[in-house]
């Protein structure tokens, strides 16, 4: 008997399969939308950010909101010192006097006021000063 090898079964090649460009591709419809709606998104985006009424403008409206709030609590703090001092004067006369002697340079009869120079008032020996 003689042996045979066995049959095998016939070499297949690979398929090559090759892409040929043409230089000459016209754009997808989808890509030109894409790139309108990009664009008018990116327009609308500098639009609410630089426009007139836009974030940059609200974020200056709010730190002017913040200095205005500062300076009305400012304004409520004064006015109840003002009204704790209206309060005091009607009603301590020991206050009233001397608020008066202070501001307004009052003083009591039979008393003397000596009055002494500012520091910067006074003569700096030898100038000629004796």
């Amino acid at each position: 008997m003689l042996l045979s090898a066995p049959a095998m079964p016939p070499r297949r090649t690979p398929e090559i399969r090759t892409w040929v460009s043409s230089s000459r591709r016209r754009p997808r419809a989808g890509t030109a939308f894409f790139l309108g709606l990009s664009g008018l998104v990116v327009v609308m985006i500098l639009t609410t950010a630089l426009g007139d009424n836009g974030a940059l403008h609200l974020l200056d409206l709010r730190s002017q909101r913040a200095a205005l709030s500062d300076r009305a609590f400012d304004f409520l703090r004064r006015n109840e010192a003002l009204r704790r001092q209206i309060v005091r004067i009607s009603q301590d006369d020991r206050y009233l006097e001397a608020v008066a002697r202070e501001k307004l340079g009052l003083v009591r009869d039979r008393e003397i006021v000596y009055r002494f120079p500012e520091d910067d008032e006074l003569p700096v020996p030898g100038d000629g000063v004796r």
